[in-house]
């Protein structure tokens, strides 16, 4: 493929991790239920994409290649990370889709052995995020109390949180936020258990850019920052009745 197919491939990824790192942080509830509204329409539905002629005709390739899916007529187009889109990107972003199974089965694992629950479901266990980010220790309760630690830890988390994202996008994961955005919960779904004993194939490309390739580094960093801003907006009419589920930020604190 062409660098514009990546740089196009790349924009999408970037912008679906954008809106869903908007839901977590220092935010009112309304925002956090906002953005994870703004999730579900990107990781099921999929993005309208704007551009030149050449990054429509760069989409068409993706699509023939296999690496996104389109739906919708001509003017109202959407598009989204086909599983193999996703570990294309993924690879791009320094996390083989190798190492994507081996955090699902870390995911699943801590989920089995978890107590704690979900809200109103007593026989569903959660995987709690910290879990996966040893800079949280037992909790971060004391890192929180100091800048220089809180900020090895918030640094970890978004190491972390963005090679979630192909693994949400896909349906394999289900996150849960807190109603005060400060943690997530992860819960393996049914198509997650199965991709884990039945996982994907793949090949990177040979011809597919280094991660120092400016062009489509700035594509990715222009994705996310407009998926940030895209998850401050009214979400889409596909999701607009859609209830997100918070999780009580008292229960873990």
């Amino acid at each position: 493929m062409r660098t514009i197919d990546y740089t196009q491939l790349l924009k999408i990824a970037g912008q679906v991790e954008g809106i869903l790192a908007a839901a977590v942080g220092k935010i009112q509830t309304e925002q956090i239920a906002r953005a994870e509204a703004w999730g579900i329409a990107a990781c099921q539905f999929g993005l309208a994409t704007s551009g030149t002629r050449a990054d429509a005709v760069a989409m068409r390739r993706l699509v023939t290649a296999g690496l996104l899916e389109s739906a919708g007529q001509t003017q109202g187009r959407s598009y989204r990370l086909t599983v193999q889109g996703w570990f294309t990107a993924s690879s791009w972003l320094g996390c083989a889709p190798e190492a994507l199974r081996v955090l699902l089965r870390q995911v699943s694992t801590l989920q089995s052995a978890s107590k704690i629950i979900l809200p109103g479901d007593k026989r569903q266990t959660l995987c709690m995020t910290w879990n996966l980010i040893p800079e949280a220790g037992q909790w971060m309760k004391k890192a929180s109390r100091n800048a220089a630690a809180w900020k090895t830890f918030c640094d970890a988390a978004a190491i972390v949180e963005g090679h979630l994202c192909p693994l949400i996008a896909l349906g394999l994961l289900t996150r849960f936020v807190s109603t005060t955005g400060a943690f997530c919960a992860l819960m393996v779904t049914d198509a997650g258990k199965a991709a884990l004993n039945d996982w994907p194939t793949f090949e990177t490309p040979q011809d597919m850019p280094g991660a120092d390739h400016d062009a489509t580094y700035q594509a990715w960093t222009d994705g996310y920052a407009k998926g940030k801003a895209l998850a401050r907006t009214s979400p889409p009419d596909s999701v607009k009745n859609v209830v997100t589920r918070l999780l009580p930020a008292t229960s873990w604190m």
